[in-house]
């Protein structure tokens, strides 16, 4: 069979980053998460959302604003002036989505990993991006750690739930282990990647 011919010439696949998301029961506007939660330069590198002032988020190279921008610059120089192009209506500082915050987290000073965690916080909404394995169990931690900050800052005494926990997006590796008149059929290749993520889910 097909399968069995490519689990033979494949090395077994190897999760580098997953993006993860989760439902919740945190309810409040994103302009009170933006407002009471702040960068600690320890854990919290850097809290990212359109209420923020530029400069702020200029300040702070974990935002990547002034990456944004450049980007920004770059693809409008290449458009030309007579192209028109539909986007997104921003609003604030224009850099982030509306109605979210991300937080930069990371697990203490000397790590150089860190991962971006986005809230919608009027619906509950969140994602988690970079994350290695083990993915849930680090997903689940960074999470926790936010949402239990969240409620410490905001004195709501409240132990925020999460629910729905899914894959969005998941990196992977692998290599050919086999002669150069070897070749491996993409749509088969798909299928080992999607019962791959199906077998890994929490």
């Amino acid at each position: 069979m097909m399968s069995e011919y490519i689990s033979i010439h494949l090395k077994p696949l190897e999760i580098t980053t997953s993006t993860i998301a989760y439902d919740s029961d945190i309810r409040m506007s994103y302009q009170d998460l933006s407002k009471y939660i702040q960068s600690d330069g320890v854990r919290i590198l850097a809290v990212k959302s359109t209420c923020i002032p530029l400069q702020k988020c200029l300040d702070n190279p974990y935002t990547k604003a002034s990456k944004i921008i450049k980007k920004r610059e770059r693809n409008k120089s290449k458009e030309g002036p007579n192209k028109q192009k539909q986007s997104r209506t921003l609003s604030g500082n224009t850099l982030y989505f509306n109605s979210s915050v991300e937080f930069v987290v990371r697990d203490n000073p000397e790590d150089t990993k860190y991962y971006n965690i986005r809230i919608s916080p009027s619906k509950g909404s969140i994602q988690i991006q970079g994350v290695k394995p083990p993915i849930f169990e680090v997903a689940n931690n960074q999470i926790r750690f936010i949402l239990d900050h969240i409620s410490e800052k905001m004195c709501t005494e409240e132990v925020y739930s999460l629910s729905n926990c899914r894959v969005i997006i998941i990196n992977e590796k692998t290599e050919i282990i086999a002669d150069d008149d070897v070749f491996i059929r993409i749509d088969e290749l798909s299928k080992i990647f999607s019962n791959y993520i199906e077998t890994h889910e929490e």
